[in-house]
């Protein structure tokens, strides 16, 4: 079973063709994880999701409408998936993929496979189906997912009309971003590494930041620019003088975001997007609205809010991880995500001074955190379970390195 099971970020584009790529990775993981150790056990750094999922089963008490209800169970259903698949790859992965670098290749053409299908309506091939659930299905939230298609016709109009914005084997174009994102750094890595040739790591990258770049997702430009930026500070830091590297960063990073106008994106992003209206007046509201009673500031509302303005209709806990987690469950489900994101970043550190790990696998795994960080503050990750699946595999595999000092450095 495990020749095939290592290989199932290959399996995506199957699952999603029948229509349960968001419903088989929880249960096929709980599978495995019993199959593998007889047993579940919670390893203590995972104990911040432990909170989260708590505090989640509590907002039943908030919700009143049937919809609510499903959107909750499908929270709670992505993050019970992170904990198994976390747990599994902190257990596993080792032994799995024989070495890290191994483990990083698997997810490098994995990830490349969800780009390379949100490449395809780029070019003029794209194609909608409808599954068997779909006929099935009188829910409309239901029906959105059942419903498959490489590319919305309409998703791409707020900024030119025609333009095709990919969403390839993901939910939504922002989603296919932190794909794009993943598959980038992660080629990096082992291009320098020298465990990928150059022919495939450039097709692979060109690839990936065009789709990347036809999402129009800011905030995966602003996590990719800042990720390959901390590479090149952290060896300037190691090396104790700057590099010629780094000037040349960040002179790529300006003449890119010069280029692209990608400035006034993001900054426009904040003003007033197309996601019903501007974050930060979506972000500002929401947090006023949770501490706005010790009930809902503990607890949160349970669900998004639909809020009225004057302009448009802000869905209140939505487009940040952070601000969806403490808006939707409450300050203390919200503290125990970040102390998860930053006690795993300071075990990152002690691990590389503990020469446990070496500069290259120091710089991924930072780039890796701070990519998570920066989507958190603009994006849900619990919309679409394909990026808990690659995410959490990621950090998983990273655990069973920095948390339990492996016999050798692979």
């Amino acid at each position: 079973m495990s020749v095939y099971f290592k290989n199932i970020f290959y399996y995506i584009f199957f699952f999603w063709l029948i229509g349960l790529e968001q419903f088989v990775i929880t249960p096929l993981y709980l599978l495995v994880n019993y199959i593998y150790d007889k047993k579940l056990t919670i390893e203590s750094f995972m104990a911040p999701f432990i909170v989260i999922i708590f505090f989640m089963f509590f907002s039943v008490f908030n919700l009143n409408e049937p919809i609510k209800f499903l959107q909750l169970f499908r929270n709670i259903y992505s993050f019970i998936g992170a904990i198994l698949i976390l747990n599994f790859y902190y257990r596993h992965s080792q032994s799995l993929y024989v070495s890290t670098n191994s483990f990083f290749k698997t997810i490098y053409f994995g990830t490349f496979i969800i780009s390379f299908s949100g490449f395809l309506p780029l070019i003029g091939i794209n194609f909608s189906i409808e599954t068997i659930f779909y006929s099935l299905s009188s829910n409309e939230f239901l029906k959105k997912i059942f419903y498959k298609t490489l590319a919305d016709a309409d998703s791409g109009l707020f900024f030119i009309e025609g333009f095709i914005r990919p969403k390839g084997l993901m939910l939504f174009p922002n989603e296919l971003s932190q794909i794009n994102v993943l598959n980038i750094v992660i080629g990096l890595y082992l291009f320098t590494i020298r465990k990928i040739p150059l022919f495939i790591f450039s097709i692979f990258t060109f690839i990936s930041s065009l789709v990347l770049i036809s999402t129009l997702s800011r905030a995966s430009w602003i996590a990719l620019l800042i990720s390959i930026l901390i590479a090149q500070i952290i060896k300037s830091l190691l090396r104790k003088k700057i590099s010629i590297n780094l000037f040349i960063t960040l002179f790529f990073v300006i003449f890119i975001g010069y280029f692209l106008n990608i400035f006034d994106l993001i900054l426009s992003r904040f003003d007033n997007a197309h996601s019903n209206s501007g974050r930060l007046t979506n972000y500002i509201i929401s947090s006023q609205m949770t501490f706005s009673s010790f009930w809902s500031m503990l607890f949160g509302h349970g669900s998004q809010v639909n809020f009225i303005t004057k302009e448009n209709i802000l869905e209140l806990g939505s487009h940040s991880t952070y601000i969806g987690i403490m808006f939707k469950y409450g300050i203390l489900a919200l503290i125990s995500y970040i102390y998860f994101q930053l006690n795993f970043l300071r075990n990152i550190i002690l691990s590389f001074k503990k020469n446990i790990i070496n500069e290259h696998k120091f710089i991924l795994f930072i780039q890796i955190i701070i990519i998570s960080i920066v989507h958190s503050l603009f994006y849900d990750i619990d919309v679409d379970i394909n990026i808990i699946l690659f995410y959490f595999a990621c950090l998983g595999a990273i655990a069973s390195e920095i948390l339990v000092k492996p016999q050798e450095i692979k």
